[in-house]
């Protein structure tokens, strides 16, 4: 019975640890982005309106275009 038991184990250790990499690695590359006071500004002023979520999300759009327009 043991035989049976210990490859289950190992298989469910194996996806804990590689979920736990994969959240840490996530955070790593949360922190690498540097935080644009203007891509804050607008994140804040899209949450606060009473839109639906394709006004919101072709605002996000157009606002990255306007961003990485001003970068080059």
């Amino acid at each position: 019975m043991k035989a049976k038991i210990l490859p289950i184990k190992k298989r469910v250790k194996k996806k804990i640890v590689k979920f736990i990499f994969m959240k840490k690695r996530e955070k790593k590359e949360k922190k690498i982005l540097p935080k644009d006071p203007a891509v804050e500004a607008m994140g804040k002023l899209i949450k606060n309106s009473d839109v639906s979520r394709d006004e919101k999300l072709n605002k996000l759009i157009e606002h990255n275009l306007f961003l990485q327009r001003r970068h080059e």
